[in-house]
């Protein structure tokens, strides 16, 4: 799989950045994967891990310019699909691009930067106190500019921006759902990406109400644009908050419950 995923990132670019969480993987990925390629591994001490950590690397590796996340985990992507994202990523001038997935869920590893966060702003998502590890979605609520591309727009194949964890998952035969019309790009409010900083700030300072009220706020935004996976992250975010500080927490439990169920 991540030699297929490579290989339809070198129809794009000349410069293809392999991330690895263990050094040691190195030696049996290059036999697989051949030279041309350039290494890096999860930033020590970033109080990330998983897929975050690989991020945080490599936007500290290249720290202008463009920059394309894809995993490594995607047998059914092709070149075509990602040219495609990012044609409508440069055409829409927005900062970051992520796919929208036909159920409602966006498809953060699959990423387009084309002005990333300042570094400062990264410590900040590494470091939340009380927080979880950098999520790919914390990228995408955090850009200063946004959009979500439907990926019925990029690709005719369905399985396309899926990924496969277990083995069962290569027979996955689904389809995309039939709407009377094409979906749109969304574009995400630059409201929700100021109340995320001043949430993240506010857990930087150890102000768990005030980021639990400010979490809440961005989970409004993203549900008036119907964006239900960032609503629920959000979400998540103000309940985390709110448990560790004083406000009562039954209410978005429910609402959490409720935006759980309508992503299925």
């Amino acid at each position: 799989m991540v030699s297929h995923v490579v290989s339809a990132l070198r129809e794009l670019t000349d410069r293809v950045v392999v991330s690895v969480r263990d050094p040691r993987s190195r030696g049996s990925l290059e036999n697989v994967l051949g030279p041309g390629l350039e290494w890096i591994g999860d930033r020590p001490g970033s109080g990330s891990d998983g897929p975050g950590a690989g991020m945080l690397a490599a936007l500290e590796l290249v720290d202008r310019g463009e920059l394309l996340f894809v995993p490594g985990d995607m047998p059914w992507l092709e070149a075509p699909a990602l040219r495609e994202l990012l044609r409508r990523a440069r055409g829409s001038g927005a900062a970051c691009a992520a796919p929208l997935a036909s159920d409602g869920w966006t498809v953060p590893l699959v990423q387009y930067q084309r002005r990333a966060p300042r570094k400062p702003r990264l410590a900040l998502l590494s470091r939340r106190v009380t927080g979880p590890s950098l999520r790919p979605t914390d990228l995408v609520r955090g850009g200063r500019s946004a959009v979500l591309i439907p990926t019925e727009l990029l690709s005719g194949e369905p399985r396309a921006f899926r990924n496969v964890n277990v083995p069962g998952e290569l027979r996955w035969r689904g389809s995309v759902p039939t709407t009377g019309s094409p979906r749109r790009t969304v574009r995400r409010a630059p409201e929700a990406a100021r109340a995320f900083w001043a949430a993240v700030t506010a857990e930087s300072h150890q102000d768990g109400d005030s980021a639990a009220r400010l979490y809440e706020s961005e989970s409004r935004f993203y549900g008036r644009a119907g964006l239900g996976h960032l609503k629920l992250h959000a979400l998540e975010d103000a309940l985390r908050c709110s448990r560790a500080g004083r406000l009562p927490t039954q209410e978005l439990e429910h609402r959490l419950t409720r935006a759980r169920a309508r992503l299925g």
